[in-house]
């Protein structure tokens, strides 16, 4: 019965935290991204539903997607076989001129086709900007798809990779975006699609067979720095090809972004192309090219419909007949183009709103009226004011509500959480993301840890996908052999020699968590107590636990 039980327990705990609304994790305040980790242990080949609640997480997204990762990274979390490489070297393939885009490239397992993935916090990707020259630097963001270099100038690095599922924020934002992915190598096709996502639906020499449906992006918002030289985006670099036509909508743009060749930038998609539709968006950030390209706080060089849309940022391009405010007719007579109830502030681009045959200049409207509540019925339901000034107060998404700043929020403190206590980062890790509660405000670090709690803080940390726990007595104390055999089964059960006749009481280790203990000594997850000894049977703590979980994640 007992065991029952705990499996209905589990069972609803894994339903509340796939719920896509405020049952999702809390936001991930525990820093930005380093750079030099990324983390597939939320992912398996089976599931079509996925939560990223880390920006290692989301770096872990990119590296599935696109088969490789940058040269820094040295930390992987979880199982590595997820990230394969496939590697195409056409050497006779010339696409002519200097572009040669897909002769030699890199993609991944899985663009996710059919798949969503599920944002469960607030993500800082660990750009950094100096107000005093102006620049950013910091982690290299990987976006996930494109045609770009891993490597600076090195063409063996070549992505040729597509995300085809459907990206929803739930209402998050993805911080301090730092991506510089502009070749000077001479072929141009070195450095394209690039954004957020940078290619969305797959490329256009890809067979019929492979193109999803409706890839989908929705529910975020993006601040940082994006640059590259051709089919920049903010949120997407370029629209591959699909079935009905991709879809971007309740997006929001806060990033600079900028390219120096043709084939469209963008505040929302730089090359809005092969059909679809981007509604109820926005852009706030400065969008420019140093090339003739069409540039548009929208779509930059656009083929598809274009609805309930305002900019207010800077638009500036080399000519100013290509710097539009909301974007650029690219022709598309295969599909519908459209640019429906979409406005721009008064004097945001020289070249007016929308170049060739659409409603320009008499879109413009000044910035006391955008603020007005006029301006946010003429948008539509997905609008509301901007009650706590975050964009200016122009309107915000409704999903914006309850946002007040575009800077991470500082993490909480406790009040028996000393900042010398030797658990103290374990502390932090363990609630900002997600994986413990305090009560009234304690993390109260002694207090036993049970069965029920850690097998909580695993589904939270990435879902089951084996037997965590045999189900008896979830009230009950989790002994340290006990927990680290179910972080082992959540692990996979992976292989490894830890040298456990260091402990002197290594002989009271069972039998059935003696390869559990050997693999969490080999990858430091247990480095045992004070007097060196292992204690098998001795009680978990809270502390304990969050740490365990902490040195499991580095």
């Amino acid at each position: 019965m007992k065991k029952k039980l705990f499996a209905l327990l589990l069972a609803l705990v894994l339903a509340i935290s796939l719920v896509p609304s405020a049952f999702a994790a809390p936001a991930d305040t525990l820093g930005a991204w380093d750079g030099k980790t990324i983390d597939v242990s939320w992912y398996n080949k089976t599931d079509k539903t996925f939560y990223v609640a880390t920006p290692a997480q989301f770096a872990g997204l990119a590296a599935i997607v696109n088969g490789i990762y940058n040269d820094e990274i040295t930390n992987i979390i979880g199982d590595k076989n997820f990230i394969v490489d496939n590697f195409v070297n056409n050497t006779e393939y010339d696409s002519g001129g200097n572009n040669k885009s897909t002769d030699v490239y890199h993609y991944g397992a899985d663009d996710f086709n059919g798949k969503t993935i599920y944002l469960a916090a607030d993500l800082d990707m660990g750009g950094v900007y100096d107000s005093a020259s102006s620049t950013w630097s910091g982690a290299r963001y990987m976006p996930i798809g494109g045609q770009y270099l891993m490597a600076k100038n090195d063409a063996m690095t070549k992505l040729g990779s597509s995300f085809s599922g459907t990206l929803d924020g739930q209402g998050h934002t993805v911080y301090n975006i730092f991506c510089n992915r502009r070749c000077t190598t001479g072929n141009f096709g070195d450095g394209q699609s690039v954004g957020l996502i940078g290619r969305l639906g797959v490329h256009d020499n890809d067979p019929e067979n492979i193109r999803p449906a409706t890839p989908t992006v929705r529910n975020l918002a993006v601040t940082g720095y994006i640059y590259s030289n051709r089919s920049v985006g903010g949120i997407v670099g370029k629209i591959g090809k699909t079935v009905n036509g991709a879809i971007i909508e309740n997006c929001a743009n806060f990033a600079t972004v900028s390219n120096t060749d043709s084939k469209g930038c963008g505040g929302i998609v730089g090359a809005g192309w092969n059909g679809g539709i981007v509604r109820n968006c926005y852009n706030a950030g400065d969008i420019s090219s140093t090339y003739t390209c069409p540039t548009g706080g929208i779509s930059g060089s656009n083929e598809i419909i274009l609805e309930n849309c305002y900019n207010i940022g800077k638009i500036t391009a080399a000519k100013d007949s290509f710097a539009m405010a909301i974007g650029t007719n690219n022709g598309g007579a295969a599909y519908d183009v459209a640019i429906k109830n979409c406005w721009y502030l008064d004097g945001s681009a020289a070249g007016g709103g929308y170049y060739s045959g659409t409603p320009n200049n008499g879109n413009a409207l000044t910035a006391s009226f955008m603020k007005s509540a006029d301006f946010i019925k003429t948008l539509g339901g997905a609008f509301i004011a901007d009650a706590n000034n975050i964009n200016n107060g122009f309107p915000i998404l409704a999903w914006q509500k309850n946002a007040v700043t575009h800077t991470p929020p500082a993490p909480p403190t406790y009040s028996d959480v000393a900042e010398n206590a030797w658990y103290a980062a374990a502390a932090k890790y363990a609630v900002n993301a997600g994986l413990f509660d305090l009560t009234d405000g304690k993390f109260n670090p002694e207090a036993p840890m049970t069965r029920g709690d850690f097998a909580t803080a695993l589904v939270r940390l990435g879902g089951v996908r084996s037997e965590i726990t045999d189900g008896t007595n979830p009230q009950g104390t989790i002994t340290r052999e006990q927990i680290i055999t179910m972080l082992h089964r959540f692990a996979g059960k992976p292989t490894a020699a830890g040298d456990l006749s260091k402990f002197p009481d290594a002989s009271k280790i069972s039998d059935y968590a003696r390869d559990a203990a050997a693999w969490a000594v080999a990858n430091k997850i247990i480095n045992g107590m004070g007097d060196g000894t292992f204690a098998p049977q001795g009680t978990t703590t809270r502390a304990q636990g969050a740490q365990m979980l902490l040195n499991y994640g580095k």
